[in-house]
């Protein structure tokens, strides 16, 4: 479950938008908490508004989308991003590796 301090900034992010430009922390820290308090669509927004913002994402952002897709059953996604760290030569860690073999198993995969 999310602190009280995850809870205050993802309410001063959400009333900030348009006026604050969100970073590769501010998304990475965004999707986190809406895989602990399991806001599943707004999760999948912000993945979206991440891909379309263009924004580089390094190794800690795609955990938090890995672990995001792991929690909600998105395993054909979740192998999806970890291809594309591959293909982007995205450095890779036990994290990574951990949270995608989780995805599969909670896919009986």
């Amino acid at each position: 479950s999310c602190s009280e301090e995850e809870r205050r900034f993802y309410k001063i992010l959400q009333d900030a938008r348009g006026a604050v430009h969100p970073d590769a922390v501010s998304y990475t820290t965004m999707i986190a908490i809406c895989r602990k308090e399991g806001f599943y669509e707004k999760g999948l927004r912000f993945i979206a508004e991440l891909e379309e913002s263009h924004i580089r994402k390094d190794t800690v952002t795609y955990n938090a989308i890995l672990a995001f897709d792991s929690k909600s059953h998105l395993w054909e996604r979740a192998l999806s991003v970890l291809q594309e760290m591959k293909t982007k030569i995205v450095r890779t860690d036990s994290v990574t590796y951990h949270t995608a073999i989780q995805a599969a198993n909670w896919a009986g995969k």
